[in-house]
């Protein structure tokens, strides 16, 4: 009596279920579906004829294929000593007449969940109902909303169809942030999606600045030292926003100020933030709202530990504001 152990190497034209390529007559424990791009080893026990033949995959080292002669194999007109090299291939293999078990479902979307505009404008969110598994029906959809005249294009779609979320705005239209919930439901399954419109007065306009010149920071500095950004236009400001880039090994050792043209000032940070290192942060400041944008804006920093040096690496400042012009034509009226 003999152990073989051979790797047979045997192309497959397309994907098929071994039990079918077969002989009626043999005896088959498991059956596992078979697809090109794989390899299957070739047990044998028994005599140099064979009394059992097995084909087993590393997937599935405890559900082999048992096959009760190798007369049965497809590819049995060869001898054993011509298979020694060969291989049958094939994709991963899975248990025969087993589908995976499908979940159907949908999904809300919007391309945008944050808009801005101006108080006059429209705003036009685009949003889409995914399917999941093959999900299929109609979807109800609803709209909550505290802002007047907002509408959905369409009550009802197909699952997977866009649909838009409008919502025109007035003159007079008040300032702020809006949120809006959508939900579609079908049956017992409902889905929401929020999206947040940001309405600025008549007139805003954006601007950006940057001051990527470093700054080494003194290390137990006696006097603050400064950075500036100079704004040429005369806006009246009705939003700010700070970003900052502090390299420092010990960042509560800083103290961090912003000074407007007008010299009034909003501490930033002030010494808080324990041994952490390094500072960057984005700060929305309110604090200068109404007053002139136009001049310099001054960044003050101090260590006021000794110790550890850092440095300055940049700051920003993203401004929002109307002509003084316009902001007086409204307080006229």
């Amino acid at each position: 009596m003999a152990n073989l152990s051979t790797l047979i190497r045997y192309p497959l034209i397309a994907t098929a279920t071994l039990a079918c390529m077969l002989a009626s007559d043999a005896h088959v424990n498991a059956a596992h579906n078979m697809d090109m791009n794989d390899s299957y080893a070739l047990h044998t026990t028994g005599s140099s004829i064979g009394s059992q033949w097995q084909l087993s995959n590393p997937l599935f080292p405890n559900n082999p294929l048992r096959l009760a002669s190798r007369t049965q194999l497809p590819y049995a007109a060869k001898s054993i000593d011509t298979l020694v090299g060969e291989s049958i291939s094939g994709g991963t293999p899975t248990p025969a007449n087993k589908e995976p078990k499908l979940d159907p479902q949908f999904n809300l979307h919007c391309a945008s969940s944050v808009l801005t505009i101006n108080a006059g404008e429209t705003a036009t969110f685009n949003c889409n109902s995914r399917i999941v598994d093959g999900f299929s029906g109609i979807l109800r959809l609803s709209l909550a909303s505290s802002l007047p005249g907002a509408k959905l294009s369409h009550r009802e779609i197909n699952a997977g169809m866009p649909f838009t979320l409008e919502v025109p705005t007035k003159n007079k239209t008040q300032w702020g942030d809006y949120v809006f919930t959508l939900t579609a439901n079908k049956d017992s399954q409902l889905k929401q999606q929020a999206v947040t419109l940001k309405i600025l007065p008549p007139g805003v306009q954006t601007y950006s600045f940057n001051n990527a010149s470093e700054m080494t920071i003194v290390d137990n500095g006696a006097t603050a030292q400064e950075s500036e950004i100079f704004v040429p236009h005369h806006l009246s400001t009705f939003s700010l926003e700070v970003e900052l880039a502090v390299r420092h090994s010990w960042r509560s050792d800083l103290s961090i100020q912003l000074v407007s043209p007008s010299g009034n000032v909003h501490t930033l940070h002030n010494r808080d933030g324990g041994s952490g290192n390094d500072i960057n942060q984005h700060y929305q400041i309110e604090t200068f709202n109404g007053e002139n944008a136009y001049g310099p804006w001054k960044l003050r920093i101090i260590d006021k530990a000794p110790g550890n040096i850092g440095e300055l690496r940049q700051w920003s400042m993203h401004l929002g504001g109307f002509s003084n012009r316009q902001h007086a034509q409204r307080s006229l009226r």
